[in-house]
């Protein structure tokens, strides 16, 4: 049985589908979905391969960055759908390829910053990717700190809350974005 938060992480998924049938080239209806997918797809292989199928093709379409961003971590998030470590360790070689490039030429992009930090920081000690997750993670508390990305605010907060249960985090920064944000 699905959480509160799963459950309407899940029906907004239902929600944006539905409205994508209706405008499918809808670019923020796909990118809300994407991130709802995101938030989902370590708890439910549906949301990964739906979130991989739609940033594959939105970046055949466009190279703009959040796209490439989301192909990113859908690519690296399928590494847990795969029983082969060999497999697993390609999949997270190629999305460092492509959100590495990302993140230095936009190192203040919240949204870059969460995903390569939380998928970074979800993966074993061996992958040798908990430091980057550290910086990315932090330098995401920091920016949630002074001032509200733009981005929807339920989206904001659940960066937020990521944040601030982080323990990669440092302990009075958390506080203060879980302050700031109230979760």
């Amino acid at each position: 049985m699905a959480d509160g938060r799963t459950a309407r992480l899940i029906s907004s998924i239902e929600a944006l589908e539905a409205e994508l049938r209706l405008n499918p080239g809808d670019a923020l209806a796909q990118l809300s979905l994407l991130r709802v997918l995101f938030l989902t797809a370590e708890q439910r292989q549906a949301s990964y391969t739906r979130g991989l199928r739609l940033s594959v093709q939105l970046t055949a379409q466009s190279d703009e960055l959040i796209w490439q961003a989301y192909k990113a971590a859908f690519t690296a998030i399928g590494g847990r759908y795969t029983p082969w470590p060999l497999e697993q360790f390609n999949r997270v070689s190629e999305a460092a390829l492509q959100f590495d490039p990302l993140v230095e030429r936009n190192p203040d992009h919240a949204e870059l910053r969460f995903l390569r930090g939380a998928v970074y920081d979800k993966l074993p000690a061996i992958m040798l990717k908990g430091r980057q997750a550290e910086a990315d993670l932090t330098r995401l508390a920091q920016l949630l700190e002074v001032d509200r990305p733009e981005l929807p605010a339920e989206f904001s907060t659940e960066m937020a809350r990521y944040v601030a249960q982080c323990a990669r985090v440092p302990h009075s920064l958390r506080q203060r974005v879980a302050t700031r944000y109230n979760v």
